[in-house]
């Protein structure tokens, strides 16, 4: 009888103590799934942040379309040296952003998602929770096909660098009259240049990173 009484008092126990891991365990889900559409919803405000710079390139691409016989008829060609840095900065600052994505999904990738599983596993041993969030790990054609879709990939980025070798072949195409000091000329167009490779090598480095 005294066997019984322990056995069933160690069954409470351990019942309890269950009870109050898998609550512990509930608990910690929920904190890690608030977690994930907490950084989910910066991924996309980044993403908008990036969609916005892509529209202001594109509104800067045709205000220098419409002012180019302006420019051209007074002198002004110094403008097309300018243009760049605008555009540049507005590829550089895309590509922040991206890379901002790109950390976040990584730490979702790495810790989060891996964490749900494990949680969930622990609440239900017997379940199969591998599909969970398994789009988030970048397998499929985007990663298979990478570097054969880069260029697709970056359409928007690269078309900011084009439109900027564009204002500097517009430069000498339609070159001033009288030329600008030289030193100035130089200055312009060594910014315009430094700014140009760096554009192109962390765009790569964004477009490799997906």
């Amino acid at each position: 009888m005294n066997n019984k009484k322990r056995f069933q008092e160690n069954l409470r126990d351990f019942n309890f103590h269950k009870s109050r891991n898998d609550d512990a365990t509930q608990i910690e889900l929920n904190v890690v799934l608030e977690e994930y559409k907490s950084i989910r919803e910066e991924i996309i405000t980044l993403q908008e942040f990036a969609r916005q710079n892509i529209t202001t390139t594109y509104a800067g691409i045709g205000v220098l379309g419409a002012i180019s016989p302006f420019i051209v008829e007074n002198n002004l060609q110094l403008i097309f040296l300018i243009f760049p840095i605008f555009f540049l900065s507005l590829a550089l600052t895309t590509t922040k952003y991206a890379l901002a994505g790109l950390t976040m999904g990584s730490y979702l990738q790495n810790t989060t998602i891996p964490q749900t599983r494990r949680l969930l596993s622990l609440i239900n041993p017997k379940g199969e929770y591998s599909h969970i969030f398994s789009w988030e790990e970048g397998k499929g054609v985007v990663r298979k096909y990478g570097l054969f879709l880069l260029p697709a990939n970056g359409a928007h980025y690269w078309i900011v660098l084009f439109a900027a070798v564009i204002c500097v072949l517009a430069y000498f195409v339609f070159p001033p009259d009288p030329v600008p000091e030289k030193y100035i000329e130089f200055s312009f167009l060594a910014i315009d240049g430094l700014l140009f490779i760096y554009s192109v090598v962390v765009g790569l480095i964004a477009g490799f990173s997906r």
